[in-house]
């Protein structure tokens, strides 16, 4: 029994890791920029397995690039162009007046409001 609560816990972890690696350095040696790759994929696994227990939540702000947030509470942000800085927004300060009817079969799971700004010109 207890092997196979350690075998379940295994698969577990083998799920939420992103990238496998072994941190073996392979592909470290002939790097020209010598880049520490296994220890981004290390902290990229890590962020993700801390989103999937809700410690995190992903902020998908501008294309590629993605955020991690330790406020998991329903709340809502400022986007800073040009800074790439995220702010809070103060709970209950940005609502949402109204939404458009969901496909069938489906449900809203979360509303994120983005404000994005830029520092006045002139």
């Amino acid at each position: 029994e207890e092997q196979a609560i350690v075998k379940q816990a295994a698969d577990i972890i083998k799920k939420a890791i992103a990238i496998p690696c072994t941190a073996c350095h392979y592909c470290t040696d002939g790097c020209p920029m010598q880049i520490c790759i296994p220890e981004y994929f290390s902290i990229y696994n890590t962020l993700h397995q801390f989103t999937q227990a809700g410690m995190l939540r992903i902020l998908a702000v501008e294309g590629a690039k993605t955020y991690f947030d330790t406020n998991v509470s329903d709340h809502h942000h400022f986007f800073v162009e040009g800074e790439n800085q995220v702010i809070d927004i103060p709970d209950g300060s940005a609502m949402v007046g109204h939404l458009p009817p969901v496909p069938e079969g489906m449900e809203i799971v979360n509303v994120d409001i983005i404000i994005r700004l830029r520092k006045k010109r002139g």
